[in-house]
């Protein structure tokens, strides 16, 4: 794999993984430490640990095809990382493949990150499609399918703005980690399709979401 990791008090900056055919790393594939730091248009394969990761920020990954063929942990994500945008890329899950952890992760405790335009279809079993820890996040234009005959895990922390994204067979769960400032998740203008919807300890803001089936 590739790895990138910043050493001192001096992040490393203006790192770019770019145009490259990377899989079957022992452990990651891509891992990339700093600051400006962009993981783009990849051709990316199954890990024991994580497909790509960014941490400290601000970083993107964007625009990379992803294929899942057998056992992988996570798939694109940040770990102590704020300021992080996951945008524009195809994960897909073939019915050989599995993600064990999630697809898409952002790492708690961390600020203002940006998951927008992705497409996972997933044929395996994935336990998660998406962990958004930390907060201020923003989900926008993603289409999340799982095989009819499964159902995957999608979460998200308080101070959350999840909005015009297409959910296939995936359980919502929502929390607050910080449940003293009462702050709320906001759910608008989705399209839940045999999707459930579970505010566990957040206070949920819900506008304009569609249903199918309708409930009775």
């Amino acid at each position: 794999g590739v790895k990138a990791k910043s050493s001192g008090g001096t992040p490393i900056q203006n790192v770019t993984v770019e145009n490259t055919h990377i899989e079957n790393s022992h452990r990651l594939n891509v891992m990339l430490d700093g600051i400006n730091v962009r993981i783009r248009n990849n051709r990316l394969g199954d890990a024991r640990s994580d497909i790509a990761e960014i941490l400290t920020g601000p970083g993107e990954i964007s625009n990379n095809y992803v294929e899942i063929s057998s056992v992988t942990g996570h798939a694109l994500g940040s770990d102590t990382a704020s300021t992080v945008t996951i945008s524009n890329n195809i994960v897909r899950v073939l019915s050989s493949g599995s993600v064990s952890q999630t697809i898409f992760r952002f790492w708690g405790g961390q600020y203002r990150n940006v998951l927008s335009n992705n497409q996972v279809h997933a044929e395996g079993p994935v336990a998660a499609v998406a962990e958004l820890n930390g907060y201020f996040n923003i989900v926008s234009g993603n289409a999340f399918h799982v095989r009819w005959d499964q159902r995957s895990r999608f979460t998200a922390n308080a101070r959350s703005v999840v909005t015009g994204n297409i959910f296939e067979n995936i359980d919502i769960v929502l929390k607050d980690t910080t449940p003293a400032d009462n702050w709320p998740v906001m759910l608008s203008n989705n399209f839940f399709n045999y999707t459930t919807v579970t505010p566990t300890t957040a206070t949920l803001v819900e506008n304009n979401n569609y249903r199918l089936p309708t409930p009775q």
